[in-house]
């Protein structure tokens, strides 16, 4: 039993970790990019911009929202697993309210995807599944090129 309640705790410290992580991330200030958002580079019609400007403003309210309770459980969080004793309830109760406001992070990201897919022309949509798989082997070439250099 207290195997158990170790690998508990050792697993829950681990997602933990790995969602403070990801939340430092995405706090972090943006980059500037070498290259355009791909979404610039379809040549958007003004009619399209502002379709999408007009879905943006009205989701803004709600990605903030989600944005705050994901903070927020991720704190309830990192404080139920940083206790002197961590309990267990706590910690998964915790977990389920990250996951939840992670859940609803993404609805709203395939919401935004979905309304700008229908704006979109066919051919751009087709630039966009071209810059998709273009992204993805990129990707897969630094992960390589990292392997090979070990």
């Amino acid at each position: 039993m207290l195997l158990k309640q170790k690998m508990l705790v050792v697993a829950v410290a681990a997602a933990a970790g790995l969602a403070a992580a990801v939340v430092a991330y995405a706090q972090a200030p943006a980059q500037t990019p070498t290259q355009p958002a791909p979404v610039a580079r379809l040549n958007l019609s003004q009619a399209q911009k502002d379709q999408l400007k007009a879905f943006r403003d009205g989701q803004r309210k709600d990605v903030q929202a989600v944005r705050e309770r994901m903070r927020a459980a991720h704190r309830q969080l990192r404080e139920a697993m940083q206790a002197d004793a961590p309990d267990e309830s706590a910690v998964r109760t915790a977990s389920a309210a990250v996951a939840a406001a992670q859940a609803d992070h993404l609805a709203l990201r395939a919401q935004a995807k979905g309304q700008l897919m229908q704006v979109l022309t066919p051919e751009q949509r087709q630039q966009m599944k071209e810059a998709r798989a273009q992204r993805q082997t990129r990707r897969q070439d630094r992960v390589r090129r990292g392997r090979d250099s070990k």
